[in-house]
């Protein structure tokens, strides 16, 4: 690879990694490229040069977001029949980019329409393997006989109900960290096949 194509794609990674923190930091809505532009060191004029636009930007680092925590729930989907692990794993994913994520879903109203579609293109990937894991237990009568849709819709909004109030959940600190065994726990028990 050429010297000059190597410090293109060095600037672009720079400002994509300074577009993750002060969108962690501010949210999407709040932060301009210019406040991007000045994290990553660069002119202003440089952030459009391998973005065409803010829009493209918020896109660029969802993308990345996105195809982390998939990356995960598909390989804990592969290598375990366990809904408790593929739980932990969303978690977990989600929990390494809390701050980002939270303002991701508080902002997503107001984010471009490419931006939403993107979302819940992550959300219809990790539902696929939530699929795969509930069909079984389903099929084992391990747990109840709900709609898989309900059952996910449930989990994800459970999930970014504890994110988007985490000022009284967690005021100090990581909602997730915190709450994640409980969370796990509670939504199992939910879903179990009453034995009595």
């Amino acid at each position: 690879m050429k010297k000059r194509e190597q410090q293109r794609q060095q600037t672009r990674a720079t400002i994509l990694s300074a577009a993750e923190h002060i969108y962690a930091s501010n949210g999407f809505v709040q932060s301009s490229t210019q406040l991007i532009a000045k994290e990553a060191g660069v002119a202003h004029g440089t952030v459009f040069l391998h973005f065409q636009s803010q829009e493209k930007l918020i896109l660029a680092v969802i993308n990345v977001l996105g195809t982390d925590i998939t990356t995960r729930i598909h390989e804990s989907a592969k290598q375990s029949h366990s809904l408790a692990d593929v739980l932990r794993t969303h978690l977990t994913a989600i929990e390494i980019h809390e701050s980002i994520y939270s303002h991701l879903i508080m902002d997503m109203p107001q984010l471009p329409k490419e931006a939403q579609q993107t979302v819940i293109g992550i959300q219809s990937i990790i539902a696929h393997h939530f699929d795969q894991v509930l069909n079984q237990l389903k099929k084992e009568k391990q747990m109840k006989d709900l709609p898989i849709s309900f059952i996910f819709n449930t989990w994800i909004g459970l999930i970014h109900y504890y994110l988007t109030n985490c000022g009284l959940f967690a005021p100090h600190g990581s909602v997730l960290a915190i709450y994640k065994d409980e969370l796990i726990l509670n939504f199992l028990k939910l879903l179990e096949v009453d034995k009595s």
